[in-house]
């Protein structure tokens, strides 16, 4: 009888802390402003908070900068934990825990940026809807840059990459590649030795997959 008395009280022990740690099942989601380079996001803090907060980035590549309230007395009136990134970076996921007294208007403002490198570099694609071809320039190097090229339809994909001199091979490195705005642009990062004179670029060509 000791035995299931023990048992039964852990059973009841467990129950209890899940149903404390468990999230809710509603969450506050939030769309971020903003471009592949930054957003920002706000989160009312009003009536009190105690539920998850996920914010839908706009682009996988950011990273959050900073948290503030909109008013200094809202300070210490407010936890974040659980912070992640989710569903690739394109998410944004915390546990926001808010004091019931917080008036009207008041909310929380998160800031995200690109991690790394400078201003993204836009490059238009030209072709029509079945095929385009965009030029990339080495010139100067590059130090983890962000590419974005535009293409001319939202059914292409990418079917070679080259330079324009077969001395530039080994030259240069392309990582995080990636379809993003419904396919309407391909984005990536772009490494090049400094090294690299004027007149040197690589060439993108894109094209309808066909499945055979």
């Amino acid at each position: 009888m000791n035995v299931l008395l023990r048992r039964l009280m852990v059973v009841t022990i467990a129950a209890a802390v899940l149903a404390v740690c468990a999230p809710t099942a509603g969450a506050v989601t939030v769309q971020c402003r903003g471009g592949s380079n930054a957003c920002t996001a706000r989160v009312s803090l009003t009536g009190g908070v105690n539920e998850p907060v996920v914010i839908q980035l706009s682009d996988t590549d950011l990273r959050l900068v900073s948290v503030r309230p909109n008013r200094p007395a809202l300070r210490g009136a407010y936890s974040l934990t659980h912070q992640r990134l989710r569903a690739g970076g394109s998410e944004f996921v915390a546990r926001l825990n808010a004091v019931q007294s917080i008036g009207r208007r008041s909310f929380l403002t998160f800031r995200f940026r690109a991690r790394e490198g400078g201003s993204t570099r836009v490059v238009r694609c030209r072709g029509g809807s079945n095929s385009c071809t965009a030029r990339v320039s080495l010139a100067g190097g590059a130090s983890n840059e962000p590419v974005v090229i535009q293409l001319t339809d939202d059914d292409l994909r990418l079917l070679s990459v080259r330079p324009n001199r077969p001395a530039l091979r080994g030259a240069y490195s392309i990582t995080r590649q990636r379809l993003r705005q419904g396919g309407s642009e391909y984005a990536l990062r772009l490494d090049a030795v400094q090294s690299i004179r004027r007149g040197s670029f690589l060439i993108f060509r894109f094209g309808i997959r066909v499945f055979g």
